[in-house]
């Protein structure tokens, strides 16, 4: 039965809980961070939160084309590089606003790390939504 019900899970779904797991880095970074008042913590767990965190990107790009997604799972990578690029030009504007810190000082601003953390939230419900619809879609489709 638990075989032939993972047999069904089609690669849309694959991705989309993985999106959720790197809802869940999100929001532990975050964590992190505050904890440290906004310095970047030198702890392994952060820098593979931060590596993945910034590889979801290229890899829901290309996730779109290869996995040949369609309707709502789309939905899923596209709330993701819309994070992405509302975060970049979130920060250029803090940049901005306060100048180039010294790398010896930076620290993240709490509005930042807020931000974020309200994404991981978002994010994990919609990729929650998304995978639980393709789960019941399948189910539909096969019996």
């Amino acid at each position: 039965m638990v075989t032939q019900w993972l047999a069904r899970i089609d690669s849309q779904i694959i991705f989309v809980v993985l999106s959720a797991l790197v809802a869940i880095l999100i929001w532990a970074e975050g964590q992190m961070l505050k904890t440290t008042n906004g310095r970047i913590p030198k702890t392994t767990f952060f820098k593979f939160c931060a590596i993945i965190d910034f590889l979801w990107v290229p890899i829901s790009i290309i996730s779109m084309y290869l996995l040949d997604m369609d309707g709502i799972y789309l939905v899923v990578p596209i709330a993701y590089q819309i994070y992405a690029v509302a975060g970049w030009i979130y920060s250029n504007r803090l940049i901005k606003r306060k100048g180039i810190p010294d790398i010896e000082k930076f620290e993240v601003s709490l509005s930042y790390i807020a931000y974020c953390q309200s994404f991981a939230i978002v994010f994990f419900v919609l990729c929650l939504s998304v995978a639980t619809y393709g789960i019941i879609l399948s189910e539909s489709m096969a019996g």
